[in-house]
């Protein structure tokens, strides 16, 4: 488990938060604005950000090295990093101004600004998707092309999360800026707004 704070410390724990360990702040630091993301098949691999470059780690976030940085594309913090859990070679890395995927040293670039979650579905079809404070982007070619399929209702996004049963079914979930959350079954084509219970409560946040 990892935790960051806001004077660029980066710590580490093996033991449920009994004790920690602080990353060198040579190697790592600056990393608040983003989750660290973990390779779904190597235990070993993961990644996160050091503001505006991409950091990779061999040996559980131990020690770390440098993918790329984004400076030069003046795309400013890394905010969501997202290895595709079907095919590891492929990195979404969502910055302040677009979608990179990163396999190896290429670069490919979207114009969707500031990620704050991935998704990727692997029933029947499968899509990657991406989401902002705006709206729901889905891509059904590895990230080359990307399309809207956000729910009309919401003004805004708080949130976007999604699960799959890796068979037939995908469900995605939306939390708008209006407190209600908006789900579809039909990979993004369609949406309708989840029925409450009770009195109607404002929904301020929903986990990515």
């Amino acid at each position: 488990m990892f935790a960051s704070c806001d004077m660029s410390g980066f710590y580490r724990t093996t033991d449920g938060g009994t004790s920690w360990s602080v990353i060198d702040y040579h190697q790592i630091s600056n990393v608040s604005a983003c989750y660290p993301a973990f390779d779904r098949v190597n235990k070993n691999l993961m990644y996160d950000a050091s503001g505006t470059t991409l950091m990779q780690s061999n040996d559980e976030g131990t020690t770390w090295s440098t993918i790329r940085s984004y400076t030069t594309a003046g795309d400013g913090n890394v905010l969501r990093i997202y290895p595709d859990p079907f095919n590891g070679a492929n990195i979404y890395v969502g910055t302040d101004k677009a979608i990179y995927l990163t396999p190896a040293d290429a670069l490919t670039s979207t114009t969707v600004a500031k990620v704050v979650a991935f998704f990727i579905s692997n029933a029947d079809t499968k899509y990657e998707y991406g989401g902002n404070f705006e709206y729901i982007w889905r891509s059904s070619n590895n990230g080359v092309n990307w399309q809207k399929v956000t729910p009309s209702a919401p003004s805004g996004i708080v949130s976007f999360c999604g699960g799959s049963n890796g068979i037939s079914k995908t469900t995605l979930w939306v939390t708008g800026t209006n407190g209600r959350v908006y789900l579809s079954n039909s990979d993004g084509t369609s949406w309708s707004a989840a029925p409450t219970i009770g009195s109607h409560q404002r929904i301020s946040d929903t986990l990515i």
